[in-house]
């Protein structure tokens, strides 16, 4: 699986919107679309800060092990 599957996965499973996380991460709603959608990459700093905001590893963010860890 894909980093920006596992983005939209934790969010869904959350019931959030993109809009939301964007807002709690103080990103640009657009690029967080664009990161969901695989149209760019966030940097390691962007993923570290996300994989926290769901409380889950960077290696799972990273699609390296299939179940998150905590």
């Amino acid at each position: 699986m894909e980093w920006n599957e596992i983005l939209r996965i934790e969010r869904t499973k959350r019931k959030l919107t993109m809009k939301q996380v964007a807002e709690d991460n103080k990103i640009r709603p657009d690029t967080y679309r664009r990161w969901e959608r695989g149209e760019r990459e966030p940097d390691i700093k962007s993923l570290i800060q996300i994989a926290n905001y769901y409380n889950v590893s960077l290696d799972y963010i990273m699609g390296r092990y299939t179940a998150q860890s905590t």
